[in-house]
């Protein structure tokens, strides 16, 4: 298991709200072949953690998450727009 946080900070102004989203990545044990075929064919190290929940790791190697499925894939867009709602009012 390894965590994913992301830290999120609205500012306008002077006014501010910041935040952080924390997801919990379950990873199943993966053969050395199919690390290979990821790192071969799906370029991870652009990524951030080396790599991309939404591509054939994901399907393949995470057994489950805890958390956000949009936070490992970057943004935590539904706990943004809740901030953003506020943020505004």
């Amino acid at each position: 298991m390894h965590k994913v946080v992301t830290g999120v900070c609205i500012r306008k102004g002077d006014k501010e709200r910041s935040f952080s989203v924390t997801t919990e990545v379950y990873f199943r044990t993966l053969l050395d072949a199919q690390i290979a075929h990821y790192v071969s064919n799906y370029a991870p190290y652009d990524k951030a953690g080396a790599y991309a929940i939404q591509e054939w790791i994901g399907v393949t190697g995470i057994e489950k998450i805890n958390g956000d499925y949009y936070n490992v894939m970057g943004l935590p867009i539904g706990d943004v727009i809740v901030a953003l709602k506020e943020f505004v009012h």
